[in-house]
């Protein structure tokens, strides 16, 4: 499997990797193909400091404007750790297929993924309206 480059803040990586030994008690990982391909996205990321992340990239707490590429809606959604999904509409969790695509994304990138309840989908992301690295909010 093909992996692509992302770049992450140190911050993230320790905190999503800490929920992923949480989540998954440390063993059996592969049982959750969410989980595993997040971590697979995690091991080969690049790793920047905070005060270095390029203000067009998607990290943890971002809220970003996506096109669905199919209907042509818009949709405004925030990445958020697991356990921070409280079900509404607007927060996507990094354990989602749509989330660990849009971690490390770019303005203009455009995602692919496969919805539990939707098949095979395709957004663009088409604005980032809040970073907080850029906001100079790192959590």
């Amino acid at each position: 499997m093909s992996h692509r480059q992302i770049l992450v803040t140190e911050r993230d990586r320790v905190t999503i990797e800490k929920r992923i030994g949480l989540i998954t008690g440390g063993v059996n990982e592969d049982s959750w193909e969410s989980v595993r391909h997040l971590h697979d996205e995690l091991d080969g990321a690049t790793v920047i400091c905070d005060n270095q992340m390029p203000d067009d990239v998607v990290t943890m707490n971002s809220s970003v404007v996506l096109l669905d590429m199919d209907t042509g809606s818009e949709r405004l959604c925030t990445l958020v750790y697991p356990g921070y999904f409280s079900g509404a509409p607007d927060r996507v969790s990094v354990l989602a297929p749509l989330g660990t695509s849009l971690l490390g994304a770019c303005i203009g990138a455009e995602i692919e993924y496969d919805s539990s309840t939707k098949g095979h989908k395709r957004v663009k992301v088409m604005d980032i309206l809040y970073q907080p690295e850029a906001a100079g909010h790192p959590l």
